[in-house]
């Protein structure tokens, strides 16, 4: 068979394994997701300083961006007199400009690598902070907002990217699991420190502050990180195009791509925006000690995101493969929904420290991806995958305001509404297990060429 780069067979990788064949050693390095290994450690020490570590940093302050409205929301909503679909909005500004960039960004990471992509892009995020510092009125911080979300967009995608083009495709997996624990570091950051910094300076004096921390990370990205020359001649916009829609138009893409949003999208609206006012008004946890709680679930965050890789490796050797430990980590999130919407209270932290956890099965879906199609292909096959769960993120953030606002409660919101917003997520995502297992559940649906699953 021709492997020449314009014909599809090339746009997929010569070593694909299909999705329900994932078994024995194919998966050596999940084992290791709880530390590098050595061959990383002592042979690669030079890249992790001057690659990973900088991308790191990137994706540290997305993610702590993502979250601070979960912790300063009060301070929004007293100062600007929000209902919670505005409170939504805005929050979620960050994810629909961050979608809408995925696409676009995929073509650019290919084109021009991710090093250039991601400074430039943190730069605007840095512009977003200075600007949410001085904002006045809802539509200016929400702008402003949205300009994070724009800057904080390529954090995931072009670290994947820069560590697919630099490391071994066998180290993938533990590098993208370190990745997303630091990032969950970036959210545990963004709870009781946030709570702190923002009760002492005051939020506006800490934007100001988070401007120039973004600035610096710019630097660093540019300073630092080494530039690869490429092997290959870049591709042209048609090719890069057509690549894009290779990738668009594969049913294994979107069999990943939807328990991504299941697995993501919904715990990212959660965690970055309504686990705070639940708290508040549900159980009345005072701010300071809120701040506590959610520091402890963006820790079972981190958690899970390094346990659910050596799980994997450990259900292998009994015939489990990454697809049914996707399907379980969605199923844990649906379960705590509804124990949250069921107005348990006894158990409620628990099953928001379940759901946080469970949301750290996310990583293999980009594992299964970059394995699935060609190297050429990787910035625009995770940004399609990433835009998925961010278009989902923003419209459970923006919809769960909007079933609030139908049950106001005086200082808050009603149980009731988040009983209602919950239960729906969850009937949402177990639909879309059902749809998922029926469609790809057995090996043989997944062994067929890419595009041809009906």
């Amino acid at each position: 068979m021709q492997t020449d780069t314009t014909g599809r067979c090339a746009l997929r990788r010569a070593d694909a394994v299909p999705l329900g064949a994932w078994s024995g050693n194919k998966w050596p390095v999940l084992s290791s997701l709880g530390c590098f290994p050595p061959s990383i450690i002592y042979r690669d020490l030079r890249l992790i300083l001057r690659v990973f570590l900088p991308f790191c940093l990137g994706y540290f302050l997305s993610y702590l961006y993502r979250v601070v409205n979960a912790v300063i929301f009060r301070d929004l909503v007293e100062e600007l007199s929000l209902p919670a679909i505005t409170l939504g909005l805005l929050t979620a500004a960050y994810f629909v400009t961050f979608a809408l960039a995925q696409l676009p960004l995929g073509l650019v990471l290919d084109r021009f690598g991710p090093r250039r992509v991601n400074a430039a892009l943190i730069a605007v995020a840095a512009l977003g902070a200075y600007l949410f510092s001085i904002g006045t009125t809802a539509m200016e911080l929400t702008i402003a907002r949205g300009l994070i979300g724009l800057g904080c967009s390529a954090a995931l995608m072009a670290s994947i990217k820069a560590f697919i083009v630099w490391f071994p495709l066998s180290q993938q997996p533990v590098l993208t699991g370190w990745l997303l624990a630091i990032g969950g570091l970036g959210a545990m950051a963004g709870t009781a420190p946030v709570e702190w910094l923002a009760g002492t300076i005051g939020w506006r004096h800490m934007f100001a502050g988070l401007t120039g921390v973004t600035l610096l990370v710019g630097f660093v990205l540019i300073v630092v990180v080494p530039e690869r020359k490429a092997i290959e001649a870049p591709e042209s916009f048609g090719k890069l195009i057509d690549g894009l829609r290779y990738v668009l138009t594969d049913s294994y893409f979107w069999a990943i791509a939807l328990m991504a949003i299941c697995a993501q999208g919904a715990g990212i609206s959660l965690q970055t925006l309504w686990v705070a006012p639940w708290l508040r008004d549900v159980l009345g946890i005072p701010r300071g000690e809120a701040s506590l709680y959610l520091l402890a679930m963006n820790g079972s965050l981190v958690a899970g995101f390094l346990l659910f890789g050596q799980l994997t490796d450990r259900l292998t050797r009994f015939g489990i493969g990454p697809e049914r430990l996707l399907v379980i980590g969605v199923i844990a999130e649906a379960i705590s929904l509804l124990v949250l919407a069921s107005g348990w209270h006894a158990v409620a932290i628990a099953a928001w420290i379940v759901l946080h956890l469970s949301v750290g099965v996310s990583p293999i879906t980009y594992a299964l991806l970059s394995r699935r199609f060609a190297k050429l292909l990787t910035g625009r096959t995770a940004t399609s995958a990433n835009m998925c769960v961010f278009v989902a993120a923003f419209a459970y953030q923006f919809a769960i305001g909007a079933v609030l606002d139908t049950r106001p409660a005086g200082g808050g919101y009603a149980e009731a509404g988040y009983a209602m917003a919950f239960a729906a997520i969850a009937a949402l995502q177990l639909a879309a297990l059902a749809w998922f297992w029926h469609r790809v559940g057995s090996s043989r649906a997944l062994t067929q060429q890419p595009g041809t699953i009906g």
